[in-house]
């Protein structure tokens, strides 16, 4: 199986403190790759460079076979992230929420079931979990 992800010698320097040093890293498709590590280890970093959040200071990245510098908005239609420091205005609808995170990806079809009738949230470190309206305030489902 080809790889879906494959990281050569990423490196990624800010000023004198390292994010990434020399990564290698492949990922099959169809395998399941669980990233972990402590504050520090270059795990943000990793991902903000595989969607071409940021650039490498040196290195190959390949994601799908595509490059993320010269293919990102082909890779963003592909892709889902939202980091976990990622805060909505709490008086927003859950449904306008959705449609700009799509959006920021390069949208997704307007039919009722690319939003979906109702909408499965999952809080904080999956502190809050509840099916909502689209048409609710984020504040009102993201409540304990």
């Amino acid at each position: 199986m080809p790889d879906v992800i494959q990281l050569e010698k990423l490196t990624k320097t800010y000023g004198r403190r390292r994010g990434l040093r020399d990564l290698d890293l492949s990922v099959a498709e169809g395998e399941v790759f669980g990233y972990l590590g402590p504050n520090g280890a270059g795990k943000s970093t990793t991902i903000r460079v595989l969607l071409d959040l940021i650039r490498p200071t040196s290195g190959r990245a390949l994601v799908f076979g595509h490059d993320p510098r010269r293919d990102a908005v082909a890779l963003h239609r592909r892709i889902g992230y939202v980091a976990g420091e990622f805060v909505v205005n709490p008086r927003q609808r859950v449904g306008e929420c959705l449609t700009f995170l799509a959006d920021l990806r390069g949208g997704v079809p307007n039919t009722p079931t690319s939003l979906g009738l109702s909408v499965l949230v999952v809080g904080s470190a999956g502190a809050g979990l509840g099916c909502s309206s689209p048409d609710r305030p984020v504040q009102d489902v993201l409540r304990r």
